[in-house]
């Protein structure tokens, strides 16, 4: 604006509400309390109609907030078997404090104790209903001219027509002298995101000032910027899944946007708050569940911007939040209230606008304006006389100020223009204020935004809240008395400005003697000094006008420095130094990385490793659990080849180099395995798997006398053919003992448990007789069975697979090749010896490992048959697993004395190997 400037009178200081007049309380301890509020009745006093205390909610529609890394679905499972009712699994609401909707029958008394039964579970951090919301819209002019004009506009430049009163309005024209949007002062895009049913971005006026998500492709069915939404480059439609932010109605939205990011000074229609800004839009549906995905979309695309110092996400300021629950009360919506903590330690306030109704919210309730949250402002509505809207809700604990809602012109979908009123449409120019804060020419906002978001969002509500001009109609009625000004707002932030700020978003590039720092230009700086030191000393090392990058050369190799930057600036000012941040030179003398197996035969295995010191080294390996020395080799780089190996046997190996005329420790102890387990190993069997374990997994089997206890470890899937102690040896026509013993995490649950064998050795499970064990139930302990072993033919190693798979209403025993939500799946080795029948079997697994005495307390003696000509491979397990003792007998012997006085009393499995015999039996110790 080039014209006069409007006289304004100096006044009083505004009185608020002070930022801290909520206690700051960690979100999980607010819904502890919450909880604890949740126990007992709430008696409210007051003009509250009948129904303020029911609020309305979508009929059997649950939310439940869960401890960090928990399912529903055992919860859920249990929930079913405690209640009348049964409750189901809707979807995941947010990532945001682990969200989840459930369903459960849509009868008062059935949702109230699956309620009353989810508060009181162990994994459940807070549960509520899933609340319907009601935008915030008072009458709306629907007649309105095509012809936009800014004169229209009188809540940016009031002139008193229209019954207007003078300068009632926001001193729009005063702000834009000092900036009208766009970028931050270090450059960044900004972003105001708008969650609401609906956008109409075809309008010419709103259009340009749309946010797109560059880092997607649109239409190509990927997720290429890994977010976890696909095709999102237009923002996101929560209950389509897509990027459809046209939703089911742009009625709302539009005007919503078109308060606080029309385009400005553009030749046409009208001008937002910020002339040039991003929107990003989410559309949303009318309940809290999906009010609390939009949140989770916007939350994600601000953190992924921290985290990656801008390169990817976007730098959200603000969310506008123009719709609510009339009479709400935050107890019963403890996930919508934690929600804005969350947002605001990632840098998000949150704007919202209170109830379109003549009540007090402070005694009545309203939701989200109740919340208390210290990243939450609410917002009422003023007229154009600059008095309170009367169909306008207020309270002075829970209304921060006002802001103008009544008959306001702006844009509406359809290329059309209008006046709208509401609440809806005064909080958006909150909203827009925040924005166009972070776009002053004054690097101090923005530099405590990249370093500490949350104390960014906090001083930019104070600073809101103490630039307000004061206002007879809100004084007591809300927390500051006043309403929103954006000329005071920029110019209190203005006065606080530091002219030079220090640097900040220090980063290096390490080399072994050097380190390369560059940092964030922000200002026009003269030039920058560093001051540096090692780590843990004392005294500083200074170089003076230095630009970055930087490199400082000849430092200590592997040495941590401590590192602060000074800037000067034109004005001949010195900021103050930055805080300190530490690096380390490169040069470590590390052990070597991973290392994989390049290629494999039956005795032999090609070997690679990552190093970081390339050059001599040396390599040793043994086969896993042998007692015997390490085979030594010599390496002259990052690979080896080991020959004169057993066939399907497992070895241990680690690598060290020569570094610095010093040999490095050695690497981790990675397990490596040789081929010749013919179609266990060799072939490619159909993937499986169960999305989580956690709650039950597949504790222990036993075959025969063949045990394998694999314990809660694993996760879904567990691939032991490359890492077993025993093999399993199958013969025709027999049925073994089965025993399947599930683990749970608490409560049990029912599970179905099936054993599927390869008996062709042709690399799948479809064939006749190859589900070996299906009991055809459920059960919630161990379950006992037969394997039925067929007439099979074929000799050699084949796979086994152990399927567990929790059991719910409506669901089937496992597949061989299914995944599934909740269980485990395990596969195992076996051998297949179809010339030696089960009697011969048992004697040769059992009956010729002989153990005395039986049983013992201190030494006791292992005899096995004389005739073989390899080595004895002896291992012995305890019930939960634990190799506990492991020897190799490299010479002809047939027995082994031992003093195991020193074990713990229990039973123990023995297992001796030697080339293709094996023989098992089991120890008692006293």
């Amino acid at each position: 604006m080039n014209g006069a400037k409007k006289l304004r009178f100096a006044s009083a200081p505004a009185t608020r509400r002070a930022i801290l007049s909520y206690p700051k309380i960690a979100p999980t301890a607010m819904i502890r309390q919450l909880r604890f509020l949740l126990l007992f009745p709430v008696t409210l006093f007051g003009n509250c109609p009948a129904d303020a205390q029911s609020l309305v909610h979508l009929p059997g529609q649950l939310l439940v907030s869960l401890v960090p890394g928990s399912r529903p679905e055992k919860l859920v499972q249990r929930g079913s078997n405690h209640l009348s009712a049964p409750i189901f699994v809707q979807k995941k609401v947010a990532t945001l404090l682990n969200i989840w909707q459930l369903q459960t029958t849509a009868e008062a008394r059935a949702e109230l104790a699956a309620l009353d039964w989810l508060r009181r579970q162990p994994e459940v951090r807070a549960a509520q209903f899933n609340h319907q919301l009601q935008q915030r819209i008072g009458s709306t002019n629907s007649t309105v001219p095509n012809d936009p004009l800014f004169t229209e506009q009188w809540h940016l430049l009031n002139t008193g027509a229209n019954a207007g009163m003078f300068d009632a309005d926001l001193d729009a024209e005063q702000a834009w002298d000092l900036t009208t949007g766009g970028l931050s002062a270090a450059g960044d895009t900004l972003v105001i995101a708008v969650i609401d049913g609906g956008v109409d971005f075809q309008h010419p006026d709103l259009g340009p000032n749309a946010w797109n998500n560059w880092a997607d492709r649109p239409n190509d069915g990927l997720d290429n910027d890994q977010n976890g939404f696909t095709d999102d480059f237009r923002g996101w439609n929560v209950d389509a899944q897509n990027d459809d932010v046209a939703g089911q109605t742009t009625g709302h939205g539009t005007p919503v946007c078109g308060l606080l990011g029309a385009r400005g000074d553009n030749g046409m229609g009208v001008a937002g708050v910020n002339w040039r800004i991003k929107i990003m839009f989410v559309a949303s549906g009318g309940s809290e569940a999906s009010v609390l995905a939009a949140y989770d979309y916007v939350w994600k695309a601000r953190q992924l911007y921290n985290s990656t110092d801008g390169q990817q996400g976007a730098f959200v300021t603000a969310i506008n939040c123009s719709w609510g629950i009339n009479y709400g009360q935050p107890a019963d919506a403890p996930l919508w209230c934690s929600a804005f903590d969350t947002l605001g330690a990632a840098g998000i306030l949150s704007v919202a606008a209170t109830a379109n109704l003549a009540v007090d919210v402070d005694l009545v309730g309203d939701l989200p304006t109740a919340c208390p949250s210290d990243y939450l402002i609410t917002v009422t509505s003023l007229q154009r006389n600059d008095q309170k809207a009367l169909l306008a809700a207020w309270g002075a604990q829970h209304i921060d100020l006002g802001a103008y809602g009544q008959e306001v012109f702006t844009l509406g979908p359809g290329n059309t223009y209008g006046n709208f009123s509401g609440t809806s449409y005064a909080a958006p120019q909150v909203t827009g204020a925040i924005a166009l804060l972070y776009s002053m020419p004054c690097a101090n906002l923005i530099a405590v935004a990249k370093s500490d978001p949350s104390a960014a969002a906090r001083w930019v509500k104070e600073l809101l809240l103490d630039s307000t001009t004061p206002n007879l109609s809100l004084a007591g009625l809300t927390g500051t008395g006043g309403r929103l000004n954006l000329f005071n707002l920029l110019q209190n932030y203005s006065d606080l400005c530091n002219p030079c700020p220090a640097p900040f978003s220090l980063s290096a590039e390490t080399q072994d003697s050097s380190i390369t720092l560059t940092w964030t230009h922000i200002n026009d700086y003269q030039y920058f000094n560093i001051m540096y030191r090692p780590f843990n000393q004392i005294g500083w090392i200074g170089e003076e006008q230095v630009s970055s990058p930087f490199i400082l050369p000849a430092l200590v190799p592997c040495q941590p420095y401590v590192f602060s930057l000074q800037a000067y600036c034109l004005t001949g000012q010195a900021s103050p130094w930055s805080d300190p941040v530490n690096f380390a030179t490169a040069g470590c003398c590390a052990p070597p990385g991973t290392i994989t197996v390049q290629s494999a035969t039956a005795t032999s295995l090609n070997l690679v490793w990552t190093d970081n010191a390339v050059g001599s080294g040396e390599l040793r390996y043994r086969i896993v659990g042998s007692a015997a020395d390490w085979q030594v080799l010599e390496t002259s780089d990052n690979q080896a080849s080991l020959t004169g190996l057993h066939a399907c046997a497992s070895y241990e190996v680690q690598v060290r180099s020569q570094c610095k005329g010093a040999f490095t420790p050695f690497s981790a102890l990675f397990k490596v395995t040789t081929a010749g387990c013919g179609a266990c190993s060799d072939l490619t069997y159909c993937a499986a798997n169960a999305a989580q374990s956690s709650d039950e997994w597949i504790a222990a089997v036993t075959i025969h006398d063949w045990l394998q206890i694999s314990g809660t470890g694993g996760g879904g899937y567990q691939n032991f053919t490359g890492d077993q102690a025993v093999i399993l040896e199958l013969h025709p026509s027999t049925a073994p003992v089965v025993a399947v013993t599930p683990g749970f995490y608490s409560t049990p649950g029912k599970a179905y448990f099936r054993i599927y064998v390869d008996f062709n050795a042709d690399g799948d499970f479809e064939d006749a007789d190859e589900l070996a064990f299906d009991p055809g139930f459920a059960h919630d302990a161990t379950m006992n069975g037969y394997l039925q072993v067929p007439a099979f033919t074929t000799s050699g190693y084949t796979r086994m697979r152990i399927l567990m798979k929790a059991k719910n209403a409506t669901n089937h025993p496992p597949s061989a090749c299914e995944s599934f939500d909740f269980g485990q799946i395990e596969d195992y080795c076996v051998l297949l010896s179809p010339t030696i029948d089960a009697a011969e079997t048992a004697v040769e697994t059992a009956g010729q490992l002989h153990i005395a005495p039986q049983p013992v307390r201190s030494v006791v003696r292992l005899e096995w048959p004389a005739d073989h000509s390899e080595n004895i491979r002896l291992q012995v397990w305890n019930t939960t697993g634990q190799l506990v003792f492991s020897r190799l007998v490299t010479d002809t012997s047939s027995s082994l004395v031992m003093d195991i006085s020193a074990w713990q009393s229990g039973a123990y499995l023995v297992h001796v190997q030697t080339g293709e015999k094996r023989w098992q039996a089991r120890l008692l110790k006293l």
